[in-house]
């Protein structure tokens, strides 16, 4: 029979381990909010000043927003 102690520890590590997983939604919420809001910013402003290379920049700023997220599942992992 499994003691009581060898119970708690397990339930311990699986709180845990769900709070973990919880925090990982919730920063990847945050930053992707963050990363839209830059590159619509960004974009905005742009076009406030009808840039010629506004279409190549804001490409760039895509391409950085995808491998923020990129970077943030692989830390998490």
């Amino acid at each position: 029979m499994v003691s009581l102690k060898c119970l708690n520890m397990i339930f311990l590590v699986w709180r845990y381990y769900q709070m973990s997983r919880n925090a990982m939604g919730i920063i990847k919420g945050v930053s992707g909010g963050l990363a839209a809001g830059m590159a619509v910013g960004f974009i905005g402003g742009q076009m406030m000043k009808n840039s010629k290379q506004m279409k190549k920049k804001a490409g760039k700023a895509m391409h950085a927003v995808g491998d923020l997220f990129e970077n943030v599942q692989y830390m998490f992992k």
